[in-house]
């Protein structure tokens, strides 16, 4: 089939099938009397098959399409906005005229540059009677539900918006010498911090489907196509494919977010806040990068498990993570599971950048309440005094590179979180200078 064939073959390289797909487009009506389209929509889809993860930048286009300097004030120059507005206009009236029979579309979501290639949403045949339809009703019955998720989606929207301005954020940061050294350690080559918030959509995707998604398949974002292969049941399918298209973020990773925000500030550090599902490789050559959540929501996680000790498995089905202690010491556990609503586990690692010279900081627990207390531990100063003891560190010692794994105790309602250090590694190689 032509849409199977548009599967990349790899994380990188060409695609025949879509090369084609794009000759096809430029050849159209739509296309045919602007040269200036054409070559925008040939250097947008070149560079997002050569390189998907690379996040392309206004001003990059600019330049490289339009003639100007590098380097130039985009802010005051809109041709590039202008022009990408226009082609998505054209890509819309080509597949809905001469491409209307194209099984794939090629798309440039708004708020980004880089082109995307999803497959068509089947239309129903005009005129076709069924006296008994029952995908009728359950497309429907699809609708009614994705109608409802777009409700609860606006009402979530607002209650993060309430919850900054009603609830007290995490512990004021930046109060304490062991916190602040932290922090400007973590930024200390100068580059943007990049902090990554977890997918809580992609987490109920995975429950209906089975399984976790691999980083591979969520890099591609064709939940669509995954859906399809491995749901039979046409209710569940389609009312995934539906829920897959919204995005939003939980309450817990806004207010860390905030936190962490105001952290960076206070080292004179930009922060650059993105959804899991927008975010690239390319980051990581140009950013010092947090990342929030567990190997559920948030895949990118998976990038730097191996580098780890204690290593966050799915269970046959994704309904929780659990941490695997690969080398246990004397009077350690083997594994760190669950206790819903009363014990959870978090784990905070400072690794070394492998694409740049800079540093991750994951924090990820085994559900969000974990997640929440991991953020807490290490934006708080008796917390954080508390691991540089634990890792031996003298007072002015430098932190390692580290993992420490957190116990999390969960208490009465509005009551604060009991932390222990259950498990901590420091590799050799990354000792204190």
């Amino acid at each position: 089939m032509l849409g199977d064939s548009l599967a990349p073959s790899g994380e990188h390289g060409r695609n025949a099938s879509r090369d084609a797909l794009i000759e096809r487009v430029v050849a159209g009506a739509a296309f045919r009397k602007s040269a200036r389209l054409r070559e925008l929509l040939y250097y947008l889809c070149e560079r997002a098959q050569a390189d998907p993860d690379h996040v392309i930048h206004e001003g990059d286009i600019g330049a490289e399409v339009f003639g100007r300097q590098p380097g130039y004030d985009t802010a005051q120059d809109p041709l590039v906005r202008v022009q990408v507005s226009q082609l998505r206009k054209r890509l819309q009236q080509h597949f809905e005229t001469e491409g209307k029979s194209e099984p794939v579309l090629i798309e440039i979501p708004r708020g980004a540059y880089t082109p995307v290639f999803p497959r068509r949403v089947a239309e129903p045949v005009p005129g076709l009677v069924v006296l008994d339809a029952p995908a009728e009703r359950s497309r429907r019955r699809w609708n009614w539900w994705t109608a409802g998720f777009a409700g609860l989606a606006a009402v979530l929207g607002g209650v993060v918006v309430w919850a900054l301005m009603r609830s007290p954020l995490l512990p004021a940061p930046g109060t304490g010498p062991a916190v602040n050294r932290f922090w400007a350690q973590l930024l200390e080559n100068g580059e943007p911090a990049c902090i990554v918030m977890s997918d809580p959509v992609l987490v109920l995707f995975e429950n209906m489907l089975g399984r976790g998604m691999t980083l591979s398949e969520y890099r591609i974002k064709d939940f669509n196509h995954v859906a399809s292969i491995e749901m039979s049941d046409l209710v569940q399918r389609e009312f995934a494919k539906g829920l897959a298209a919204y995005q939003f973020s939980s309450v817990v990773d806004t207010q860390l977010v905030a936190t962490l925000t105001l952290l960076n500030a206070a080292q004179r550090t930009r922060t650059e806040v993105v959804p899991a599902r927008e975010f690239g490789v390319d980051y990581l050559r140009s950013h010092n990068v947090i990342l929030l959540g567990s190997r559920l929501s948030n895949p990118w996680v998976e990038m730097f498990e191996n580098q780890l000790n204690f290593r966050s498995m799915v269970p046959g089905r994704p309904d929780y993570v659990y941490f695997q202690n690969m080398a246990p010491r004397a009077g350690e556990s083997r594994t760190f599971t669950l206790d819903w609503g009363k014990l959870g586990f978090c784990r905070v690692a400072l690794l070394r950048n492998p694409a740049h010279g800079s540093h991750v900081l994951m924090i990820s627990g085994t559900d969000i309440a974990a997640t929440e207390a991991g953020g807490e531990f290490i934006t708080s100063e008796p917390w954080v005094r508390m691991l540089r003891t634990t890792l031996k560190l003298g007072e002015r010692e430098r932190f390692p590179l580290f993992e420490a794994l957190l116990r999390v105790e969960y208490q009465a309602k509005n009551a604060a979180p009991r932390f222990s250090i259950v498990g901590w590694r420091l590799p050799a190689a990354t000792a204190p200078q």
